[in-house]
């Protein structure tokens, strides 16, 4: 194991986060859980794993563990590396310990803070793509379809694209679909699909024709996400030395929700960190029962180095919630992929509510009205005590966001089919809007969120959003459009409209409307007015006119259909 040697934790250090975090003083008291997690915070230069169940407060155990840490670190050189699939601890470090010496200890050098695909992007893929000679214009999907799109051609690929026409033809996919499915699978620019299969399983022409379409669009600087994996597995083939000065940067690496895990990141990660002699002291938490690749088939599930690992690691269970109390528990452990037992310590409201739950019984005609019938009938049950209702959290869980490809679109099937308003493209904490409008809701929805959280830039945050619904329509429309990813849309945005004053006033006003004054426009106003505005912008920018019936530019469609 990668040799680090940290102070002990101490009582007056747990006290300390205790206080720094603004938690009750007996958050991690033994009297609450029997000392799980105190042991937990203790441990110093020991790999285990964390199963925790719903509401146990992982990841403020896992901060407060993290600030701890930061407090007594006794490396300049070598620091702690934490990841999972989005930056939600990035975000309580920034949101709990950012004002404090700790929290910017945190997230600077020597730790690292992020998601997996980020590390691997920053620590091999990316090197070693420009060590092979190849640019790093853009990593990301859509940007690489595009460039594939438009490089093929009937003189340099006839069989490749015979082969989409015929397949198009047949109405199994449109090209686009086709060409998302391509993903280099080696050095040698093998090509498969998202499950791993060979677009073409013979050798032949139309197999040489993709396989330098794709060399073609990555030597051009542009590549996927999933294909930084690949790149990243040929780095530690060709350079097993590249892994030991990770290790040695990172003798402490925290994996947070690591039942997430695909097979590609588990695989990568075990590489990386614990494959033969000089593994680091590793941390994960996770919660089995919440595991999304747990399907027999699925190609994703995880076979290399599973979450939780009894046989190498010690496992710590965290089983008690405070997200429901015992009756919950009760009936939720019989199906409970984990062994440990529920124990429920959330709101205690009496026996009368425990046994207050409902079904509701709905048809095609009824589903709208599911949220407001849960919200009357939470009204009807705690109506005689308010403070239930301004203390506790109510919510309403939806698991399929939109309609799979293939999927008869029947009521109720997703989201939307119970709230009208529900947009998929932008309900993710990293939205990826398909219209302009989207842009702006989305630029909206993350302002009204840090104006609740209350750490500020709601107006920010939808100027860059509208900023990046402006630079994406340029892109496609125009092949010229310089579509590197930028830190400051908005100013990148104003450098280009310096010299035309109609179309740099007519971008602020835009910004000014939209995003300032928080005003999204009725569908006679966009249809009559703004459309035509951001057409303007568009152009100038670009040199190319969107046509005024772009898709990108189409008012959203709020129904139920």
């Amino acid at each position: 194991m990668v040799e680090i040697n940290l102070p002990e934790v101490t009582d007056e250090d747990i006290a300390w986060a205790v206080k720094v975090l603004k938690l009750p003083n007996d958050a991690f008291s033994p009297k609450k859980d029997g000392g799980a997690r105190e042991r937990i915070l203790k441990s110093t230069g020991e790999t285990f794993d964390v199963e925790a169940c719903p509401g146990s407060g992982k990841t403020t155990l896992l901060v407060a563990k993290l600030a701890i840490l930061a407090r007594n670190w006794p490396s300049r050189r070598k620091g702690i590396c934490v990841l999972s699939h989005t930056n939600v601890a990035k975000e309580e470090i920034e949101k709990r310990l950012g004002g404090t010496e700790v929290g910017q200890a945190l997230l600077s050098y020597p730790h690292y803070v992020g998601t997996i695909h980020g590390f691997v992007n920053e620590f091999l893929s990316l090197p070693w793509l420009r060590s092979k000679g190849y640019p790093v214009i853009a990593v990301d999907d859509d940007i690489v379809a595009k460039q594939r799109i438009n490089s093929l051609s009937w003189g340099k690929h006839p069989q490749l694209k015979g082969w989409i026409n015929n397949t198009t033809k047949r109405g199994h996919a449109d090209i686009r679909s086709i060409v998302n499915s391509w993903i280099i699978t080696s050095s040698s620019f093998d090509v498969s699909d998202k499950n791993g299969t060979p677009i073409f399983r013979k050798p032949g022409p139309s197999q040489e024709q993709l396989t330098e379409l794709v060399e073609s669009v990555a030597v051009s600087g542009y590549h996927r996400f999933d294909e930084m994996f690949t790149w990243a597995k040929d780095l530690i083939s060709c350079c097993p030395y590249s892994v030991k000065g990770i290790r040695d940067r990172f003798p402490l690496l925290f994996l947070d929700e690591v039942q997430d895990n695909s097979e590609i990141q588990s695989y990568m990660l075990h590489q990386v960190f614990m494959d033969g002699d000089g593994e680091v002291c590793r941390i994960r938490f996770g919660d089995s029962n919440q595991e999304i690749f747990d399907y027999a088939g699925d190609s994703k599930a995880v076979k290399t180095d599973c979450f939780p690992s009894g046989e190498r690691t010690k496992v710590y269970d965290l089983p008690n919630s405070h997200r429901f109390g015992q009756f919950i528990a009760k009936l939720a452990f019989p199906f409970s992929v984990s062994k440990t037992v529920l124990v429920g310590q959330g709101p205690k409201s009496g026996l009368e509510k425990d046994q207050a739950h409902a079904i509701f019984l709905v048809d095609d005609d009824s589903v709208g009205a599911v949220l407001n019938t849960y919200g009357r009938y939470l009204l009807s049950v705690f109506d005689e005590n308010q403070s239930d209702l301004d203390q506790l959290t109510f919510t309403a869980v939806g698991a399929v966001h939109r309609n799979k490809e293939g999927v008869d679109d029947k009521k109720p099937h997703n989201i939307s089919h119970y709230s009208v308003e529900y947009d998929p493209d932008i309900a993710n904490k990293d939205p990826k809007p398909n219209t302009f409008l989207q842009y702006v809701m989305a630029g909206l929805r993350l302002g009204e969120k840090s104006a609740s959280e209350g750490t500020g830039g709601e107006s920010f945050m939808a100027v860059e959003r509208i900023a990046m619904g402006v630079i994406q329509l340029a892109k496609a429309v125009s092949t010229q459009f310089d579509i590197r990813p930028r830190k400051r849309n908005h100013r990148y945005l104003l450098e280009l409209l310096k010299d035309d004053k109609k179309n740099l006033d007519c971008y602020v006003q835009l910004v000014t409307k939209f995003a300032v004054e928080r005003s999204f426009p009725e569908k006679n106003a966009w249809n009559d007015t703004w459309r035509a505005i951001v057409i303007d912008i568009v152009t100038s920018i670009s040199r190319v006119a969107p046509q005024n019936d772009h898709p990108f530019l189409a008012y959203p469609l709020l129904s139920n259909n």
